[in-house]
C-alpha cells in the first residue's frame, strides 16, 4: 500500500512538472525556454517564477524582475497580468506538499521549537527505484513503522551511484 501511494504521488508530481514545462513552451508568446525558478522547501520540483522572451514584451501583461535582466513576471497591477497569472497557476496545477510525507509514512512531525533545523522528506525515481531522503531525526520512527520496507544508504553512497549513471545528484537538486 505504501509503495503504491508513494509511486502514485511521485509519478503525478513528475507528470505535472513535465506538463507544465510543455504548457509554457506552447502558451507563452515569444518564450525562449529560459525560466527563472525558485525552490520552495515544501515542493519536490522548483517553481517557475519568471520567463525570458525573444522580441517585444507586452508591459500590460509582463513586468521586469528586479535584479534579473531580461526576465519577466506577470504584472500584478493590470487585468491582463492577473489573467496570465491565473492561467499559469491553473496550468501548474495542485502541487504536492512534502509535509504530506509525514502523514504518508505515519511519522511524527519534528517538535516545534525544539529543533533548530530539519529537512523535509522528499522522494524521486531513479534507476527503477524510489529514493527517499529523511532527516536523521525521523530515523527511529521510520525504522519502527516502516521496518523492512527500506534499505538505508548514505547520501554520499547515493551521490556516487547517481554520478556513475551521469545523473545530477539529488543533493544538488533538493538541498
Amino acid at each position: 500500500m505504501l509503495f503504491s501511494d508513494l509511486f502514485s504521488v511521485l509519478e503525478k508530481e513528475r507528470r505535472r512538472y513535465e506538463n507544465f514545462k510543455t504548457w509554457q513552451r506552447e502558451n507563452l508568446p515569444e518564450f525562449n525556454g529560459k525560466v527563472l525558478t525558485q525552490k520552495r522547501p515544501s515542493h519536490i520540483y522548483p517553481s517557475s517564477v519568471a520567463w525570458k522572451f525573444d522580441g517585444e514584451v507586452d508591459r500590460k501583461v509582463w513586468q521586469p524582475v528586479k535584479g534579473w535582466d531580461g526576465y519577466y513576471e506577470p504584472n500584478k497591477r493590470t487585468k491582463a497580468g492577473k489573467a496570465i497569472r491565473e492561467r499559469i497557476d491553473e496550468a501548474r496545477g495542485e502541487v504536492f506538499s512534502r509535509w504530506d510525507f509525514f502523514d504518508m509514512f505515519k511519522i511524527d512531525l519534528p517538535p516545534y521549537g525544539k529543533c533548530k533545523e530539519f529537512i523535509l522528506p522528499t522522494g524521486f525515481f531513479f534507476d527503477d527505484s524510489i529514493y527517499m531522503f529523511f532527516d536523521d531525526g525521523n530515523y527511529d520512527d521510520i525504522c519502527k513503522k516502516c521496518a523492512g520496507l527500506f534499505v538505508e544508504i548514505s547520501k554520499y553512497e547515493f551521490a556516487e551511484k547517481a554520478t556513475d549513471y551521469g545523473m545530477q545528484t539529488p543533493l544538488d537538486i533538493f538541498f
